[in-house]
């Protein structure tokens, strides 16, 4: 899995358990956008400031996973893909 973080937005008060509970690497914002599946993270503001980029199903599912045990909500869930987006979590 690869992340990045979009300009200068203020990261979600969770964002170093998704850091630590994410076997991550950061990358740039051009090599995120080449990977298959595309997770957004949005802070409290409402503002993605975060992209997860996964390749394969497998780890597609897990990062999801992770994302739900830490108590984040997955907003299209059920829905189709949005802005590029598969997945777009913020804080319940």
């Amino acid at each position: 899995m690869k992340t990045t973080t979009i300009g200068n937005l203020e990261p979600g008060t969770f964002d170093s358990q998704i850091m630590g509970n994410l076997l991550i690497t950061t990358v740039d914002l051009e090599t995120i956008k080449k990977e298959e599946k595309l997770i957004a993270i949005r802070n409290e503001d409402g503002e993605i400031y975060r992209i997860i980029g996964t390749t394969g199903a497998n780890k597609y599912t897990n990062a999801i996973e992770e994302l739900i045990d830490l108590g984040l909500e997955d907003e299209l869930e059920g829905k189709q893909p949005k802005d590029g987006f598969q997945a777009i979590f913020r804080a319940v």
